[in-house]
């Protein structure tokens, strides 16, 4: 889908537009946002949706989204190997994050790891438990 450009427009829940310049700006502008927040809208200079996932001033994923992105459509599929289980979050078929767990390890990753799950899904996860652990994985102690 691409590297989201910047600046980024972004309006809030109270309808007020702002223009951040870079990821600081960004994190100084906006303290906390995720999928369930569903009254922002955000947009990159291409004009393209941005997905955005900010965490106590923390920038955590800034992701290029179809228009019609609607979170409660995700989906999360569990995949199983020898070494350990990968989480991947789809919207509409599209991967959008993946959680790799493995003994003493979780790996948050924007999109599919590296090498790809192959083979059926073994499973299920509810994208609320999904975004929960995907967050520990990347910001640890420092998040609920």
């Amino acid at each position: 889908m691409g590297e989201t450009t910047y600046p980024l427009v972004y309006t809030d829940e109270e309808g007020s537009t702002h223009k951040f310049e870079n990821p600081e700006q960004l994190a100084l502008g906006v303290e906390f946002v995720d999928d369930w927040d569903r009254t922002y809208d955000c947009r990159d200079a291409s004009g393209r949706r941005i997905r955005l996932i900010v965490w106590a001033l923390e920038v955590v994923l800034t992701q290029i989204v179809p228009d019609g992105f609607d979170p409660t459509s995700i989906t999360v599929r569990q995949f199983k190997d020898g070494a350990g289980i990968t989480f991947v979050e789809y919207a509409d078929d599209t991967a959008m994050r993946s959680l790799r767990i493995e003994p003493n390890q979780s790996t948050a990753i924007e999109g599919l790891p590296h090498p790809a799950p192959v083979g059926p899904a073994v499973g299920s996860q509810d994208p609320r438990d999904f975004h929960r652990s995907w967050m520990r994985s990347r910001l640890g102690n420092r998040y609920p």
